[in-house]
């Protein structure tokens, strides 16, 4: 509780105020985002990505992504804690990204770093060859792109 007094230049004092409760309280950091998409593609195509993160004191949140290729955002928001936001992204080159995405409350308390990894497997859309048209192809080369990453390292060198 906390309460207050007057005293003016002469000394004369006021009555005590009535007394007030003040809580302090020590913010909580919201949680690590999660993030969600493919985790492989091909180069020149857009992909979306879900971002979703709580915060421990129901706070508003905002999101930060660095797409690993020279893109990032800013502080996007705010959002309801909870909320999921949904963002597209398009790598031109062939290769691995690490996508990296953090979450901050309206208080400025900041999370952990999230970590996402896709697979481009082209350059671009005009390169593409006729075999990775094949959608069957593309969904059995991502299972096994998951399950053993030897592979991962020989299409990325």
């Amino acid at each position: 509780e906390i309460k207050a007094i007057a005293k003016d230049i002469n000394g004369v004092q006021s009555n005590w105020s009535t007394p007030h409760t003040l809580s302090i309280v020590e913010n909580k950091i919201p949680d690590r985002p999660t993030i969600d998409g493919p985790s492989w593609g091909l180069g020149g195509r857009e992909y979306e990505y879900t971002f979703v993160s709580t915060d421990p004191d129901d706070h508003d949140i905002f999101y930060k992504v660095d797409w690993d290729d020279d893109n990032k955002t800013e502080w996007l928001g705010p959002y309801s804690s909870g909320e999921e936001i949904k963002l597209s992204h398009t790598w031109g080159k062939k290769g691995g990204y690490w996508i990296k995405a953090w979450a901050k409350d309206t208080m400025e308390g900041n999370s952990g770093q999230a970590s996402f990894k896709i697979n481009i497997l082209t350059n671009d859309k005009h390169k593409t060859t006729p075999v990775y048209r094949n959608i069957l192809f593309l969904q059995i080369l991502g299972n096994l792109i998951n399950r053993f990453p030897i592979i991962d390292y020989l299409l990325n060198g």
